[in-house]
């Protein structure tokens, strides 16, 4: 049956590399995802990654107010008053699942794990459909998760400088992917972005998913939109509609990506120019009537002037490093085989009309990387790695092909046993080499990601979870409370508004805090009834952080308002 069945003969050779590929990260994902977020036999929640320590407690925020106040906000939950625009289907679904009873590890980590594997299985459908090889994407697949730039270097060092270098290999000291002493900042993709940031993780494979619709429904088009093929791409279109409000940066990507391609595609298919355009109308109108006013009222209405702001070199400017040096160090010879896959895959195209469609096709990865140097999308401007993970995309699909290209000519000539055998013996060294560089770095992080007990941390104490499941029952859910800004504000849990959060993230989203900061000092020192009118505190903690932050004096509000609630470490004075 095999023998006259080329499809069958495919899969056969196929299902080991994929089967590798699939059961590797579905166990990974499973188990880092199972240890991401626990509650202790003692009751503290703990964090089982150090990204995911500091930055989920903004998701606490954002996804606790929507489950016991608003489930669709208009005011942030980061600062009193103040618009909310944040992309937040990530967190509905959290909030959802609190409403419905399920306790914080799941309701954060189990969506984290769904996105998570359907990410693993977008890369592969996606690169598939790009390149028409198993092999490709399979490759391409484990160069984008593992991509890490040139930090091993760093890690072997420290195992030939170390007493005790077998512990050393075994229980890295570093993420070798993110060193600030050596300029080695594009952090590992798993342990940076897919495991923190849990916008981008739901929304990437949205947006890949989208892309690959489109992308395998127009290419063999002949002009005739049948319905199956309108079904595929309103579809498309209603997810990139829906993106502003899972991951902004994808938006992003995507519009950049599907600039190009309708151009290319405009240009280089077949057929009256009128039917060539109906498909991209299709797209782009039902995204614009989705996604224009959500980006209007989430995003554009509430940007500051200093949101985005022009960065020639991006990172490398701010550190005074050399351009090429440090994207040198950060992405190794990612950039360098990509260009050449280019090259080569544009070389072997037997006309200028797919020569030049193949060009529109991969051109956008190569312009998102430009536009990465060249502008700073937030404030802070290391947030461009949410944009550069559109860059890695094609990247690492092109440096795939080469790699593969330098492969099979190499066995081609060790098989035929003609032409020069030392150039076949290169390629086939270059070939294992370059897989080697793009994804060793990767690989130490994302085993480090796995070593649980090398940076598993305390969220909230016992202490501090008693006091949220006591604010949470026993005071209005709209109420407002004047707190520290502290990042891991126990507040958090309980979803009651606070006056201001942590500032790192009011300035990472473009907030404007000053006239806040200087009214929360002046309140916790003299407990000004008039500031505390204006701005309708119920409720005031003192705490650790209060006291070592703002100087709080619990004497000033105790000669004037009922303490209803206290512990080891804070008291709760109800504001008249």
């Amino acid at each position: 049956m095999i023998k006259g069945d080329p499809l069958m003969i495919k899969l056969v050779r196929a299902r080991p590399a994929l089967l590798i590929y699939f059961s590797f990260w579905f166990i990974y994902f499973i188990y880092v995802w199972s240890q991401a977020l626990r509650l202790d036999p003692n009751g503290e929640l703990m964090a089982g990654n150090d990204n995911l320590w500091a930055d989920w407690v903004l998701h606490f925020m954002v996804s606790t107010s929507m489950a016991y106040r608003d489930l669709l906000p208009h005011a942030s939950p980061l600062l009193l008053d103040a618009p909310f625009h944040y992309p937040f289907i990530s967190n509905l679904i959290s909030a959802l699942l609190l409403k419905a009873g399920a306790s914080f590890p799941v309701a954060f980590a189990v969506p984290s794990l769904i996105f998570s594997l359907l990410l693993v299985g977008t890369l592969y459908y996606f690169f598939n459909a790009l390149f028409r090889s198993t092999g490709i994407a399979v490759l391409a697949s484990w160069i984008f998760l593992l991509n890490g730039g040139l930090g091993f270097v760093y890690f072997l060092q420290d195992i030939l400088a170390s007493a005790e270098p077998l512990a050393t290999f075994f229980s890295p000291p570093r993420d070798y992917t993110y060193l600030e002493d050596h300029h080695v900042v594009v952090q590992s993709l798993i342990n940076s972005i897919l495991i923190p940031q849990r916008s981008f993780t739901h929304g990437f494979p949205v947006a890949l998913l989208a892309l690959t619709l489109i992308y395998t429904t127009l290419e063999n088009f002949a002009g005739v939109l049948d319905r199956t093929r309108i079904i595929k791409l309103v579809t498309a279109a209603i997810l990139l509609g829906l993106l502003p409000l899972i991951h902004t940066h994808s938006f992003i990507g995507v519009f950049v990506i599907l600039c190009f391609w309708s151009v290319g595609y405009l240009l280089f298919s077949k057929g009256p120019w009128l039917q060539r355009a109906k498909p991209w109308l299709l797209i782009g109108g039902v995204t614009s009537i989705i996604a224009l006013p959500l980006l209007k009222l989430f995003i554009l209405d509430h940007s500051t002037s200093n949101f985005m702001h022009w960065l020639p070199g991006w990172q490398a400017t701010e550190r005074s490093v050399n351009w090429l040096w440090f994207w040198f160090k950060n992405w190794g010879v990612l950039p360098v085989l990509a260009v050449a896959g280019l090259i080569w895959l544009i070389r072997t195209q037997d006309t200028a009309r797919k020569k030049g469609a193949w060009l529109f096709v991969l051109l956008p990865f190569f312009v998102i990387f430009a536009l990465v140097n060249l502008v700073s999308f937030q404030p802070w401007s290391w947030d461009n790695t949410k944009l550069l993970t559109w860059a890695t995309l094609g990247f690492a699909g092109l440096s795939a092909y080469c790699i593969v290209q330098l492969w099979q000519h190499g066995m081609r000539v060790f098989s035929s046993h003609t032409g020069k055998p030392i150039l076949a013996v290169l390629m086939v060294d270059i070939a294992i080499v370059s897989v080697l560089l793009c994804t060793t770095s990767g690989a130490i992080a994302a085993y480090r990601v796995a070593r649980i007990d090398m940076h598993r941390h305390a969220m909230f104490s016992v202490e501090e979870m008693e006091l949220a499941a006591w604010v949470t029952s026993n005071t209005a859910a709209d109420s407002v409370w004047l707190s520290s800004d502290h990042h891991h504000n126990w507040l958090a849990l309980t979803g009651r508004q606070i006056m201001m959060a942590y500032r790192g993230w009011l300035w990472s989203h473009g907030y404007s805090y000053s006239k806040q900061e200087q009214d929360i000092q002046r309140i916790y020192s003299t407990a000004d009834p008039q500031l505390l009118k204006d701005y309708r505190i119920n409720y005031i903690v003192v705490g650790p952080n209060e006291r070592e932050t703002w100087k709080a004096d619990s004497a000033v509000f105790a000669q004037h308002y009922p303490v209803i609630k206290s512990s080891s470490n804070y008291l709760i004075f109800k504001i008249n």
